[in-house]
């Protein structure tokens, strides 16, 4: 092919219209090859419109979606409200020893066994078996040895005489007698007594001036022992509220460990303190260790998120 004849063939199918024929024809892209003019009027016409029909919504569907992306239908807003008067927290206290020694080692025949309460229906159960075959054991001692799940420290490793035998004929003793041994009044009866705890309230305060009593502390029972619950806002109690801020408006308090007392705790002596709204579960485990001739000082800032769907 000379010089002319491949000017003519490129002027003849290298023009623009003839490279878009060839792309259209050759193109990978679904159903752009059928509306070229070598198919049928028909088919390019059909195939006109799908395409041209998807196509607008496919941009319509991508526009709405950028639309509405940078449209922000929510708003955040935060707003910050200081409470001129707060109700006080619920504050748990939980001795670290389970039971006082004084009442575990007490006799049956001692006059303030039954004046204590300690004169459990498992003691009496066990009493001819304690007195006459082992060397008269404390009902206390008894009890620990055969019947309560105190966790870390259990049976033998706390009572010396408590064997494997001893257990078995405890359980045995009480199965025959038809009583069934309660857990949860051994750690009322023979934990250690709430004036105890707290010295005997020679100091507890709430507030500037407020004295504190008995009667503001809950005894509950959980799985570790015996707690005090301070404004838990049960038996028709007040809630107490606090309209200043600082520790010195809170509950002040002096707890006794009394170290004498102390026979079976969880891991060292002292308290765990809890502090929580009312009604709310309380771990005795997570809450802060005050130990013996620490003076603990907590300071809380409540706050409140409230979530509104406009």
């Amino acid at each position: 092919m000379d010089n002319n004849q491949t000017e003519e063939y490129e002027k003849e199918h290298c023009t623009p219209s003839e490279k878009w024929k060839e792309f259209l024809v050759n193109t990978t892209l679904h159903g752009i090859r059928n509306v070229v003019p070598t198919r049928k009027p028909f088919m390019r016409m059909l195939w006109s419109i799908l395409l041209l029909a998807f196509g607008i919504y496919y941009f319509v569907t991508v526009y709405r979606a950028v639309d509405k992306y940078f449209q922000y239908p929510a708003t955040t807003k935060i707003n910050r409200k200081y409470m001129k008067n707060m109700t006080f927290p619920e504050v748990s206290i939980c001795p670290n020893n389970y039971f006082s020694k004084a009442k575990i080692m007490m006799q049956d025949d001692d006059p303030e066994f039954a004046t204590q309460g300690l004169n459990l229906s498992a003691c009496a159960a066990t009493k001819d078996l304690r007195q006459k075959e082992m060397n008269n054991m404390a009902c206390g001692l008894a009890m620990v040895c055969c019947c309560a799940n105190i966790g870390y420290e259990y049976g033998a490793t706390v009572i010396s005489n408590c064997t494997e035998k001893r257990r078995n004929d405890l359980r045995r003793a009480l199965q025959k007698s038809g009583v069934y041994f309660n857990m949860e009044d051994f750690f009322r009866y023979y934990s250690q007594d709430l004036n105890e705890v707290f010295a005997y309230f020679q100091f507890c305060i709430f507030g500037w001036n407020q004295d504190c009593t008995a009667a503001d502390f809950l005894p509950v029972i959980t799985e570790y022992g015996l707690c005090y619950t301070f404004n838990s806002g049960k038996n028709n109690e007040r809630l107490k509220i606090v309209n200043i801020s600082g520790i010195s408006s809170g509950l002040q308090v002096v707890l006794n460990i009394n170290y004498t007392d102390h026979i079976i705790g969880k891991f060292s002596q002292g308290f765990s303190v809890s502090i929580h709204t009312q009604g709310e579960f309380f771990a005795v485990l997570d809450g802060f260790s005050a130990s013996p001739g620490m003076r603990a000082s907590i300071g809380l800032i409540e706050q409140r998120v409230c979530f509104a769907i406009l």
